[in-house]
């Protein structure tokens, strides 16, 4: 399944909201939100203790 920059789908009767980050960890990340458990899915455009690897030839920044 391919996007531009949202969509949304349904996954076991609940309302995902999945969205593009652009220029993140590299070009193709997205992040989900599950709408009626209040949950956020970063994947790994998000790490607590460390700096992730960034796809700099895709355009990736640690802005993004």
């Amino acid at each position: 399944m391919t996007f531009n920059d949202k969509l949304n789908i349904t996954a076991n009767d609940e309302d995902v909201a999945v969205f593009h980050i652009s220029n993140a960890h590299m070009d193709g990340d997205s992040i989900l939100y599950f709408t009626q458990s209040n949950i956020l899915h970063n994947s790994d455009t998000y790490f607590n203790d460390s700096y992730l690897c960034i796809d700099l030839k895709s355009g990736s920044s640690i802005n993004g």
